[in-house]
């Protein structure tokens, strides 16, 4: 009854949806045979099995009770090669699997045992052979060669990975099936002897990571052992790390590979190769070539061609036509080398990566940037002699965002620079770092792994690792913490000098790492034991702070003449400073209250509940009288700033008095307080802005400050005070004085309305004939005009200080005329 329920409930596409997250293994072992839709469902699951990373126990009850049910299914195996026995019994082979067409072998051990059935597994159509990655450098015996490379294989598709594969010219056969090769050879010998006897082979990609031992092979197109052309070869990669002679790889493409359609080069070589050579002696032989994808490192042998010089051989008809992107920077190694490489870089390594990677040229001045999602770089190997700089990290972030693993071959103790130390950048793809650095700083190597926080394998020599255990105490190492728990492969070499050479030797089994494991074991113990030590201190330190405290505190009572806000404002200073969290305070603050204040929160405490914002509000309005109510109103309705009150200081007073008013006061309501009482000038320079929140209020008024105290001085309280004090003696003491000239004024005023006209009238008429209005005036350069008209003034002028007529009182010489001071 469930399976039918669950049968009926659930469709094909959740099912599908599902089986994502478990392993192949578990979906063939759950629901194979329940019925005909189940089995129908996991026959993917059971034409392709993988048994590989199964530990022997389920894998031993799987071949007993799965897979004599679905061997006849099956068509592809993958299978860790310790597992190779119990999945392949000898004698049962040939029927246990009738349908078996591809097998995948990994995690290669010593011992190898897959050689003993290769007899049979060249008779598969597809095979591939995976060692760990800790052989990189193994060479594996002779037998492939002798199996696999046979005039009687069928294999179509072989791939070798992590393992050299040696070329016997004596035991290698005529193999006129093999149609797909991944394969690393020592030298470039073994690519001429093996593709001289895999006349059918249609794509093929080749390594040779070490250095080459050349025989010295004289490549003669009219040799009778070189076949005219390999017809069927349309995909060719070839991949070598340290010197290859260019020389014979031109005439072995030129001459064998003529229908040629992929074409990949990865070289480091020694002779002088640029864009005219490469046109005219390689690819204009190429007729049939779609794709070429290339990355060079070249000696540089003539020291006055620069790298604008060279990238100009970039820049033919050819290389523009066909759209080839071309970039180049130095690469100043053990002698100065340009790496030249095309775009979009179409391998999975990217080496010998220096600060002048920032400083590239390119044949189109198109940026690298560009073809950054097509680059598919995924490992990047680092190589300076001095410190890594900023701009190289952001441009291989930003233009390689495929790669997953740095690798620091060579760098200096010092490896970061300034400004990559000040400058945090975070590389959240990369997961694999591997060092071979003997000596490295802690500062740097924390500031790389602080730049990379979700690495999870980790390769480094074993004097870093003391290092970084011997600096794990230092409070530097708290943020890395969290990173390391995160890894999850860590691989510990060192160096080992046997016969007088040194290798590096890789710390795999538990009794060579145990020494270290247990003292990084012991650093963190101690650690975690000093911490908690630490954090005891601590808050026995705190709690007899805030013992002390709060009983230095005042206790409130809830009487009319203490004021709730004062009183909580005080406690929370307190409370702050012991670090006392919210939902702490409550209890805290409690013990301080006293009177009815306290009979208030025995009634209230269920209702507060503990929260320190709730008991606020609720004190503040129980307690809070009316009459403080009202003298605070009134305090902030009548608030202005005086006239030299600094506006910071008026600021937190009004919002004082609008907290103290109404807590829960909203914004707005305390900004028109704070505009309200602003001084004039202020106002004038805030207001237009129209500020939304106090806080740019209080921006504004102090630029507007700031501004009006450049220009003018700003006068201090007490000196404005002193200058008025002054200001009103002096006009105290010359008060009669001024009134009597204000008496004498008001005669003077009378006595002239007696005037007659006629009077009037003559004296104008005697001024108009003496100076006529056509002549100039002389009245600032000759005699005064008193002294020309002694009649006028004998006749119409009074002194006001001596009472006598003929003159004025400024020019009065009695002693009188020192009575009035000057106004």
């Amino acid at each position: 009854m469930e399976m039918s329920t669950l049968e009926s409930s659930l469709p094909n596409e959740l099912f599908d949806f599902i089986f994502l997250y478990l392993k192949p293994i578990d979906i063939v072992y759950s629901f194979f045979n329940l019925n005909g839709r189940f089995n129908n469902l996991v026959y993917p699951f059971i034409c392709t099995i993988d048994l590989s990373n199964v530990d022997e126990c389920t894998l031993n009850k799987y071949c007993q009770t799965i897979l004599p049910k679905i061997h006849h299914y099956i068509k592809s195996i993958k299978v860790d090669d310790k597992n190779i026995g119990s999945v392949f019994p000898l004698w049962l082979y040939s029927k246990i699997y009738p349908n078996l067409q591809s097998l995948f072998i990994t995690i290669v051990e010593k011992d190898d045992k897959y050689l003993s059935y290769l007899k049979l597994f060249k008779q598969l159509l597809n095979l591939r052979i995976c060692y760990g990655n800790g052989e990189d450098y193994k060479t594996v015996s002779h037998e492939l060669c002798s199996n696999l490379f046979q005039s009687d294989c069928r294999l179509q598709t072989l791939y070798f990975q992590n393992i050299y594969v040696p070329i016997n010219p004596h035991i290698i056969q005529r193999c006129v099936s093999i149609r797909k090769l991944i394969i690393k050879l020592h030298s470039f010998d073994s690519v001429y002897v093996l593709l001289n006897n895999l006349p059918s082979i249609e794509s093929v990609n080749i390594h040779i990571p070490q250095q080459q031992q050349q025989n010295d092979i004289e490549f003669h197109y009219y040799d009778k052992n070189i076949p005219l052309t390999l017809p069927k070869l349309k995909e060719l990669v070839f991949y070598g790390t340290f010197s290859v002679n260019y020389d014979y790889l031109e005439l072995l493409l030129s001459h064998w590979c003529s229908n040629l359609e992929y074409l990949a080069l990865n070289l480091y070589i020694d002779q002088f190769i640029d864009g005219e050579r490469l046109e005219k002696k390689l690819l204009s032989k190429l007729t049939k070539l779609i794709v070429f994808h290339f990355c060079f490192r070249i000696r540089v042998v003539d020291n006055t061609l620069n790298i604008d010089d060279y990238i100009q051989t970039y820049k033919s008809s050819y290389w523009i036509n066909n759209n080839h992107s071309i970039l180049c920077f130095n690469q100043p190694l053990q002698c100065p080398r340009y790496c030249v490489f095309s775009l979009p870089y179409m391998f999975d390594e990217f080496t010998y990566v220096t600060n002048d990677l920032v400083n590239y040229r390119s044949n189109v001045n198109d940026n690298i940037l560009l073809h950054s999602k097509r680059n598919k770089a995924k490992k990047i190997t680092l190589h300076n002699k001095v410190p890594y700089t900023l701009e190289l990290f952001q441009i291989i972030q930003k233009s390689f965002p495929r790669a997953k693993q740095l690798v620091f071959i060579d760098a200096p103790v010092h490896f970061l620079s300034d400004n990559l130390l000040n400058n945090l950048l975070v590389m959240k793809k990369i997961i694999c770092m591997v060092f071979y650095l003997d000596k490295l700083n802690f500062l740097h190597f924390r500031q790389l792994l602080l730049m990379t926080p979700n690495v999870l394998i980790l390769y480094t020599l074993q004097s870093l690792m003391l290092d970084v255990l011997r600096n794990s105490q230092d409070s530097s190492f708290q943020p890395l913490q969290s990173i390391c728990d995160r890894i999850r492969d860590l691989r510990i070499k060192r160096y080992v000098t046997t016969g007088g050479s040194t290798q590096i030797e890789l710390l795999d089994s538990t009794a060579q790492r145990q020494p270290l494991i247990d003292q990084y074991d012991h650093k963190q113990e101690e650690k975690k034991r000093q911490r908690e030590e630490r954090k005891e201190m601590t808050l026995s330190l705190q709690n007899l702070l805030l013992s002390k405290s709060v009983q230095g505190a005042e206790p409130f009572s809830g009487a009319d003449d203490q004021d709730p806000s004062d009183w909580l404002d005080e406690i929370e200073t307190i409370l702050a400073i012991a670090n006392v969290k919210d939902d702490a305070r409550t209890p805290i603050a409690a013990q301080c209250l006293s009177g009815d204040a306290a009979k208030w929160y025995k009634q209230a405490k269920a209702t507060i509940d503990g929260s320190w914002t709730t008991f606020k509000e609720e004190l503040i309005t129980t307690f809070t009288a009316t009459t403080q109510k009202l003298n605070i109103s009134t305090k902030l309705q009548n608030r202005r700033q005086g006239l030299n009150e600094p506006v910071q200081s008026y600021y937190f007073d009004v919002l004082g008095l609008c907290t103290k008013l109404d807590h829960r006061m909203g914004e707005e309501q305390k900004l028109l307080h704070l505009q309200r009482g602003l001084k004039l000038s202020l106002a004038q320079m805030t207001i237009p802005f129209n500020p939304k929140t106090c806080l740019e209020l209080l921006a504004q008024a102090k630029r507007s400050e700031a501004a009006a105290a450049i220009q003018t001085p700003v006068t201090s309280i007490a000196t404005t005070r002193t200058v008025t004090e002054e200001v009103s003696e002096e006009m105290a003491a010359i008060q009669p004085h001024l009134t009597h000239r204000r008496q004498s004024y008001l005669h003077d005023s009378q006595q002239l309305k007696y005037f007659s006209y006629n009077t009037r009238g003559r004296i104008r008429q005697q001024q108009q004939e003496r100076w006529p209005r056509s002549q100039p005036s002389t009245r600032w350069f000759g005699p005064s005009y008193r002294q020309q008209h002694p009649d006028y003034y004998s006749l119409s002028t009074e002194c006001y200080s001596c009472g006598k007529p003929g003159h004025f009182a400024r020019e009065c010489r009695s002693s009188r005329a020192n009575y009035y001071p000057k106004v």
